[in-house]
């Protein structure tokens, strides 16, 4: 019973040092970034609108590409990157 106490006393005091060492980059992380976000929100942003251009563009349905812009501009850049994982796929068959 005591060793399994110790290897347990052993795996919580690791992922309490992991997680204070997760929390400390992301400290520093967003530190060093603060300069630099208006810089990468507007690229960010004029990527998701060069993807919803394109996206206009294509072929298909009105209403699936509409939502799919609706989705990239409300959640940007994580829409663009659902659409790309999951939403270039066709919405029914070709008669």
């Amino acid at each position: 019973m005591k060793n399994k106490l110790k290897i347990l006393n052993k795996r919580i005091t690791l992922f309490i040092m992991a997680v204070a060492l997760q929390v400390a980059f992301f400290i520093l992380l967003f530190t060093l970034l603060e300069p630099i976000s208006n810089l990468i929100k507007i690229i960010l942003f004029v990527y998701s609108l060069l993807f919803v251009i394109y996206l206009m563009s294509k072929q298909g349905e009105a209403t699936y590409r509409i939502l799919w812009v609706v989705l990239i501009l409300a959640f940007q850049p994580g829409g663009t990157i659902l659409y790309l994982l999951t939403g270039n796929k066709r919405s029914g068959k070709r008669l």
